[in-house]
């Protein structure tokens, strides 16, 4: 039931699998990249901008904004980083322009929204990129086997945590 799984580079999710009340739903990142246009990379990006497992997001910028982003940028966000950096600086009085970065097109509410927004210092973060695109993964051929849980840890450790 983990949307993340698209980003990790699976192919199925089964939502509802467990709710006797619905029917299991089934998205597939085929029918994703059909219906969006958005491959594993604009995937990746688009959690970037609003926020996953693995990132806060951009605070102040929702979905419409962040498929905005995407299409005037094609999937830069470094390029989206340094608009918004760059518009920073003019409104400080530091900059020099906006050479070589897309137009951001004047109906579009980025333009409004741009000195606002508060980007991470590494923004984008390669660090989530790489754990995205190259997940760590078990690849132990034992059988799982499920232990029984240490109870005096977890009263110990809930103790210590809640009290």
């Amino acid at each position: 039931d983990d949307s993340d799984v698209f980003l990790f580079g699976g192919d199925n999710v089964y939502r509802k699998f467990f709710d006797q009340t619905h029917f299991v739903e089934t998205y597939t990142s085929k029918g994703i990249l059909e219906s969006s246009g958005m491959d594993r990379k604009g995937l990746i990006d688009l959690a970037l901008l609003l926020g996953s497992d693995y990132t806060k997001g951009v605070s102040g910028i929702g979905l419409v904004h962040a498929v905005e982003i995407m299409d005037i940028f094609k999937g830069d966000l470094t390029s989206f980083r340094d608009w918004v950096i760059s518009g920073q600086k003019k409104k400080d009085g530091d900059g020099d322009g906006d050479q070589d970065i897309p137009a951001v097109p004047p109906a579009s509410g980025l333009g409004r929204l741009r000195n606002k927004i508060q980007l991470t210092e590494d923004f984008p973060n390669r660090h989530v990129i790489e754990a995205y695109m190259k997940p760590e993964v078990d690849e132990s051929t034992e059988p799982f086997e499920w232990g029984l849980p240490d109870l005096d840890a977890i009263r110990d450790f809930s103790q210590r945590k809640i009290g």
